[in-house]
């Protein structure tokens, strides 16, 4: 082929086809051009032959607008045929850049030597539409993607990504807060050892859960709840395996363990408190009806007879006014048990020796009437606390030791400095003692030392160790259960 335009069979071809063909001889000048080939580039063939190819084609790089070297040259120097991609323009006669895509290739004659390059071009810009939108597809599933994956890295519950054996896939920024290890450290690691070795067992954790969620045909998590006893967290593991579109399992899992340690202590303490509310209750039905009956009951004899001696009123007054002062101390202890949680105070030096002589005087009538003896030390170690509290723990102390200890009791406060810069203050009696189950019961709200002897209402343990709690200190006791020998109730405060 020497000409493309002088060949009668096969120009009727090129020009019926949808394809742009330019034919160019060795000196790189058009030659041929059909009328796919005038329709892209805006040159008439009658302009366009004899003219320059790089003149008729002027290719520029799409994103720099740069010239492309002309394929013309390479093809005649390299005797192959290169491509051009949809990432070049064709700038048009009147300067419209069109997106392009195409080939050159070399034209021989019959002893094989090239004589041409035959170009064939096509307009690319549906193509490059397609491309921009399959782009700007793909960015937004990225931006999706980085979006989503931000999200989960800012939740404060470890998500993770693992396979069928447990082995970490992928974890969230979680597993660096938890201090677990960073995030691109722990793939490959199995879940159960990354949370704690303490919660590896499979009866507890996650191979209990792992198995039967992989086999599965729906998606429904699974969950359970464990303790890892060595950093005292509560963990609430769910487990959902990953479905395909056909809604089947693949061999993947999501997990997503929750830190639930607060809600588990916030539980508890609603707990305590129901319970606290229940010992309430029984306290007023029980403490508080007796004197409401002896007052009522009294005060209906002097209104049905009328006519009783001055004495024996004056003894009906006397008991109506003690079980009076009873009940009042009654609400003024209720009153302080339910003040104490929400008040709030300043911890500041104690003159315990004030203190404990308040208590005493508080206390006169009683230490009378039993003819106790108190023994107190020479001096009192400085501590930190609130004094009208401490003032309500001695008396509570005190007044419990006076009841059961024996008959005279006998009592002997002092106090212990001790290494983690506590001091501990006791009272040590001369009761019978407390067997390990009494023990175990004295600080539960409302409940008394013992029913048969008592006549408190229940309230003091539970004050004071609310008290003593409250000023970050801890209230306990201590006996051998041998009767002579008493009991040491104690609490403890922060050393000034």
């Amino acid at each position: 082929m020497k000409k493309a335009d002088n060949d009668e069979s096969l120009a009727p071809i090129l020009n019926s086809i949808g394809a742009a063909v330019i034919a160019t001889g060795l000196k790189n000048r058009v030659e041929f051009m059909n009328p796919a080939a005038e329709a892209l580039t805006g040159w008439t063939r009658q302009d366009a032959v004899g003219k320059e190819v790089t003149e008729v084609l002027q290719i520029v790089y799409a994103d720099t607008r740069l010239p492309v070297e002309n394929p013309g040259v390479k093809v005649i120097r390299d005797g192959e045929a290169a491509s051009l991609s949809c990432h070049v323009l064709l700038i048009a006669r009147g300067g419209i850049g069109i997106p392009m895509m195409g080939s050159a290739a070399p034209i021989r004659d019959d002893g094989g030597s090239i004589t041409g390059v035959v170009w064939v071009l096509h307009d690319a810009t549906e193509h490059h539409q397609a491309h921009q939108a399959l782009q700007e597809t793909f960015e937004k599933v990225e931006q999706a993607k980085r979006e989503w994956e931000s999200a989960i890295d800012a939740l404060p519950d470890l998500v993770c990504l693992v396979d069928a054996q447990g082995c970490l896939i992928r974890a969230n920024r979680a597993v660096e807060a938890w201090s677990l290890g960073r995030v691109v450290e722990v793939k490959g690691r199995e879940l159960h050892e990354l949370l704690h070795p303490a919660c590896a067992h499979p009866d507890c954790y996650l191979d209990s859960l792992l198995q039967p969620v992989m086999e599965r045909t729906l998606g429904q998590p699974t969950g359970q709840e464990i303790l890892d006893p060595v950093l005292k967290r509560h963990l609430l593991v769910n487990i959902c395996p990953v479905m395909d579109r056909n809604h089947r399992t693949t061999q993947s899992a999501v997990v997503v363990v929750q830190d639930i340690t607060e809600r588990k202590r916030a539980e508890q303490e609603r707990e305590k408190l129901i319970q606290e509310l229940d010992a309430f209750a029984h306290t007023v039905a029980h403490d508080l009806r007796n004197p409401v009956a002896l007052i009522i009951g009294f005060a209906e004899l002097e209104q049905s007879f009328g006519t009783t001696s001055g004495e024996d009123l004056q003894q009906s007054l006397r008991v109506i006014a003690r079980f009076g002062r009873k009940m009042n101390n009654i609400i003024d202890e209720l009153l302080l048990l339910a003040g104490v949680r929400k008040t709030k105070v300043e911890a500041k030096p104690l003159n315990m020796a004030n203190i404990v002589a308040e208590a005493q005087q508080r206390l006169t009538d009683m230490i009378q009437e039993y003819r106790a003896s108190v023994v107190l030390p020479d001096a009192w170690p400085e501590a930190l606390g609130h004094a009208p509290w401490i003032e309500e723990v001695w008396v509570n102390y005190l007044s419990n030791a006076l009841k059961y200890g024996d008959r005279p009791p006998h009592l002997e406060l002092g106090a212990t400095v001790q290494e983690d810069g506590m001091v501990r203050f006791w009272v040590h009696d001369n009761g019978p003692g407390l067997t390990l189950e009494e023990r175990g019961r004295m600080f539960i709200p409302f409940t008394r030392l013992n029913q048969a002897r008592a006549t408190g209402h229940g309230l003091g343990l539970s004050i004071v160790q609310r008290i003593v709690e409250k000023l970050g200190g801890q209230v306990g006791v201590t006996s051998d259960g041998v009767t002579g020998k008493g009991s040491v109730f104690y609490f403890t405060l922060q050393k000034s």
